[in-house]
């Protein structure tokens, strides 16, 4: 993102009596006189255009947009109007991601099956139409056939026939790195992964050159890589620090990295490591002091850093160059709202993807040509958004009952007064992760159906310095659940919320503290909602997937050992699956059926539990789904069910879901809990 829409304007601070509040969209866009027209699911859930690339050469853009319901990888020459573009996948299950080789003839698709994770590299012909909706043929497997998993390690620039890849046939808990080539399928082993690595990285010309992994402490561990042989350590930081390797200059000496190393550091900054000398130049951190370094911009071929951006309130950008500070000036002087984003440029750097984009607005897809120095809009992301019926998020800031000051955000609907408003708490994953600024269609489905939309980043999210990183550790459901329960009783306490209609919402570590809400506070919330989510820690540590087993000791100093008592009792403590009968309020959980993160047997068993105790529970289980939703008929499926539910328990508007043909699809989804709970009987 290059630069802040405009600078931040003291809005409700004296409402909520917090640090700040920045009214971040248009004008009195929350503050209309009558509410928007109920927006379709579809359009929110539906119809999107992501994944946009430009090929090295410059001569397409490629992009993820759904084919008959189901995302898919589409090309469009460049100079062709939009509507020229051809679906060049045709898959029914949902395109995970997509790579270009570097000589442009192939494009590499990622994809899974039923969510299961064990990823597929395909390669396809980028000038090639499908003959046929039918047409499969011409999509190659690569990689990652039946349980095996592929990842994309490296696009070299020596050989453009060639790919470096991980693999794991041989062990599921670690990749094997082999070169593959496009045009044949054929591979080479190159290294056998016997160090528990987690990452490599190569230089331009496709030499492997580091490796990355978790030391016995749970430190992070760089180590050399030559001819194809890992050694020793060139760089290491402790178990409560960060540092990776972002990219090797063309000198294959010099390499840059993200770190926070170092008792008097903080925030992650960008910094240039001799690999020869083992010297460290920083070479920068937020210069705000505020956030840790979320992104670097390189130029292409040189490896020289254009820009760092940062995520604190909203993404900040800083020009590295004189080039390129000029370059974002005459942008903004074309584009002078909305936050700009560098997407994808081509080798040569003449062509790149530029996306302008607002909180209220999902955003503009342009071509910059700087030998033409022309900028061209190619299309609306969303197309079918109606920008008008789009609320503005807020900033608010607010401090914890134990001194934290905590980074949030909070949409209002527009049309409604911000007085006792009905409200979803709606809480990331991760939990080593953020919510950050900008268009969120769940948030936007939220508002529009008339709920304030409330995002705390608690302790333990990343983004804010490793000292804010760390205070969340072993803190599920304790000091992490106060933080979302001290913003929310803010808000009540200054009138904008009306603490009777609460519901607290979230996926994956979400779905954990919405359950651990009404469990540990349940005079707090109304109802909750949870998707994928975890209920019992000391299952999650201990049944942890094939492929997290490399980190298995930041689980075990993050949330705990179950093998030692006191965590244990601790863990059993801070898990809802142990606190059924203090839940009262109304539940909905779905849940995946092959997720490979967390099991469905999380919720089969607090389903069961909660049934058996007389709690009032909803179950939908996706059975072509894994850690979260992505088929279209599940996700539109899955948000009927939560605006129904939320209109039945906060008093929101909804849409019948009888519009897109759902009931059957609900009817299959929705789990018989008393057959559950046999099934669960007849399995002990």
């Amino acid at each position: 993102m290059f630069a802040v829409i405009r600078p931040l304007t003291m809005l409700l601070a004296g409402l909520l009596g917090i640090a700040a509040i920045a009214d971040a969209g248009p004008s009195g866009r929350n503050h209309s006189n009558s509410p928007p027209a109920l927006i379709d699911r579809e359009v929110l859930f539906a119809d999107a255009i992501t994944q946009t690339r430009i090929s090295p050469d410059g001569r397409f853009m490629s992009f993820a947009k759904p084919w008959k319901g189901v995302t898919n990888v589409w090309i469009l020459p460049v100079g062709q109007p939009f509507e020229q573009a051809w679906p060049l996948t045709t898959k029914d299950r949902p395109v995970s991601d997509h790579f270009w080789s570097q000589d442009s003839d192939h494009l590499i698709i990622v994809v899974d099956q039923d969510g299961d994770e064990n990823f597929k590299l395909l390669a396809v012909d980028p000038e090639r139409r499908p003959e046929s909706e039918a047409d499969q043929g011409h999509a190659r497997i690569l990689a990652g056939e039946g349980t095996a998993s592929a990842r994309l390690i490296a696009v070299p620039n020596d050989n453009a026939n060639h790919i470096l890849i991980g693999l794991n046939e041989r062990d599921p808990t670690r990749h094997d790195v082999y070169r593959l080539s496009l045009d044949s399928g054929q591979r080479e082993l190159l290294i056998r992964n016997e160090h528990s690595i987690i990452g490599w990285l190569a230089d331009q010309d496709g030499r492997l050159r580091l490796a990355r992994r978790h030391s016995d402490d749970g430190g992070t561990e760089i180590l050399s890589v030559a001819d194809n042989q890992v050694s020793h350590p060139v760089y290491r930081c402790g178990p409560h620090e960060t540092c990776r390797p972002l990219r090797i200059l063309p000198d294959g000496r010099r390499v840059w990295m993200l770190s926070n190393r170092g008792e008097d550091r903080d925030l992650i900054g960008l910094e240039l490591l001799d690999l020869e000398s083992g010297e460290v130049r920083v070479f920068e951190h937020d210069p705000a002091r505020e956030a840790d370094l979320a992104r670097v911009l390189f130029e292409p071929t040189s490896a020289r850093p254009l820009a760092t951006l940062y995520d604190s309130d909203q993404p900040r950008m800083y020009p590295q160059t004189d080039g390129f500070a000029s370059e974002l000036a005459w942008l903004r002087e074309r584009l002078p709202e909305g936050q700009l984003d560098l997407v994808s440029q081509s080798a040569d750097g003449r062509r790149a993807l530029v996306v302008r984009s607002l909180d209220a607005d999902p955003g503009t897809l342009l071509l910059l040509d700087r030998d033409q120095q022309t900028l061209d809009k190619v299309v609306e992301l969303r197309p079918r958004i109606p920008l008008e019926a789009m609320a503005s998020t807020q900033v608010v800031r607010y401090p914890t009952r134990d001194g934290l000051d905590i980074t949030a955000y909070l949409t209002l609907p527009m049309g409604a007064d911000p007085e006792r408003l009905p409200l979803v708490a709606l809480i990331h994953g991760g939990p080593w992760s953020r919510d950050r600024w900008g268009f969120q269609p769940e948030v936007q489905f939220l508002a529009n159906r008339g709920y304030a939309v409330f995002q705390p980043n608690f302790r333990g999210s990343t983004g804010f310095g490793k000292a804010f990183l760390n205070a969340g550790d072993r803190e599920w459901g304790d000091a992490m659940q106060n933080d979302i329960t001290d913003g929310i009783e803010r808000l009540v306490e200054r009138g904008i919320v009306d603490p009777g209609r609460v519901c607290i919402m979230g996926a994956s570590y979400g779905g954990y503290a919405a359950l651990a809400g009404l469990a540990f506070t349940p005079d707090t919330y109304t109802c909750g909602i949870s998707i994928v989510g975890v209920f019992d820690l000391v299952g999650l540590v201990e049944q942890l997937p094939a492929l997290w087993q490399p980190y298995r000791q930041t689980f075990i100093r993050r949330l705990g050992d179950p093998e030692r008592p006191a965590d244990r009792a601790r863990l059993k403590r801070q898990s809802p699956i142990h606190h059924v009968y203090a839940i009262d309020s109304p539940v909905l959980i779905a849940h995946g059926a092959h997720d490979p993160r967390v099991q469905r047997s999380q919720s089969d068993r607090m389903v069961a539990a909660m049934h058996q105790a007389g709690r009032q529970v909803e179950y939908l289980l996706a059975e072509d789904e894994g850690h979260g939703f992505r088929q279209r008929h599940n996700r539109l499926a899955l948000y009927a069910r939560i605006e129904h539910f939320l209109a039945e328990h906060l008093g929101g508007r909804f849409q019948p879901w009888q519009e897109h043909g759902l009931d059957e699809h609900l009817e299959a989804m929705t789990v018989v809990i008393d057959r559950l709970e046999q099934a669960a009987r007849d399995s002990r």
